[in-house]
């Protein structure tokens, strides 16, 4: 497996890197090293879309903290904030669920990426996570373009139209946005956008908050 084999690396280059590594490349490694683990944990799982749409799997759960896990992800993109000058907030509630916490991670890890990439520089990114009682909703807010009614109503599934139409060796756009909305979904959960011409967006995935075994 070459993702175990990049991850043992890196492992080695942290651990050879003592005093003399600069801290800026010791953060850099962590972010890689913590990036590969959950590519790793998705090929591990096959949580692919083509599985998810054949419905072969079976969805684990397990007790999750998401602020925890969307304050680390926060973390990982700091370099690349700093390099656009894009200013993150965020409001996190301290809240425990049941989650597949794989599904969990990728659906804000796509969310902060897509932000990320539509906010212009020295632009900002707000990330707030609401526990509502039966309900535990995030939004992520970012500063792009923002989208029209028509492009709001289909953002979720521009990936596989897109895949029908693109040369098959050009990566099509939208398929982030697509998993999201694929995981969200095998989560029992809600997703939607919020959004207007030169506005920006809103983005909101919405769980119910389970305490219990599944």
């Amino acid at each position: 497996n070459p993702l175990t084999s990049s991850l043992c690396l890196i492992d080695m280059l942290k651990e050879e890197d003592g005093d003399e590594g600069t801290e800026i490349r010791k953060e850099s490694l962590d972010v890689i090293s913590n990036s590969l683990r959950r590519i790793n944990n998705l090929v591990n799982e096959e949580l692919d879309v083509d599985s998810i749409d054949s419905k072969v799997f079976e969805l684990k759960y397990q007790k999750i903290r998401p602020d925890l896990i969307i304050k680390e992800l926060i973390g990982n993109y700091g370099y690349l904030l700093d390099q656009k000058r894009i200013e993150v907030t965020s409001n996190l509630d301290k809240t425990e669920t049941e989650l597949n916490k794989v599904y969990f991670t990728q659906i804000v890890d796509n969310l902060i990426s897509n932000a990320f990439k539509v906010t212009p520089a020295e632009g900002k990114i707000s990330i707030n996570l609401s526990d509502q009682g039966k309900k535990l909703l995030l939004e992520v807010n970012d500063e792009g373009p923002g989208l029209t009614e028509e492009k709001a109503r289909e953002i979720f599934s521009i990936y596989e139209r897109q895949t029908a139409m693109q040369d098959q060796h050009k990566p099509p756009e939208g398929l982030g946005l697509a998993i999201v909305k694929k995981y969200t979904d095998a989560m029992d959960g809600k997703v939607w956008v919020e959004s207007a011409p030169g506005k920006g967006s809103s983005f909101f995935v919405e769980f119910p908050i389970v305490t219990s075994k599944r």
